[in-house]
């Protein structure tokens, strides 16, 4: 499940910063992306990989990838 947040930044202008979230069928998130200082980058972050049972078994630091909009793990 993917959910797309446009944030202002400042108040009555145009521009946005827009964060992608994903989850999987529990709603547990396992990822998200924010734009990073590089706009051709975005910062990936709360990346994780779940066994049949729930647990987490990999977990990924934050880390710098090329802009997507997809769920992908860089």
């Amino acid at each position: 499940i993917k959910t797309t947040v446009h944030t202002r930044i400042d108040s009555g202008q145009a521009a946005v910063l827009t964060t992608y979230s994903f989850s999987d069928g529990l709603g547990r998130t396992i990822q998200t992306r924010v734009p990073a200082e590089d706009a051709t980058k975005q910062v990936v972050s709360g990346a994780a990989e779940f066994d049949t049972l729930g647990r987490v078994i990999r977990q990924w630091t934050p880390y710098l990838d090329t802009q997507a909009t997809s769920y992908h793990v860089g």
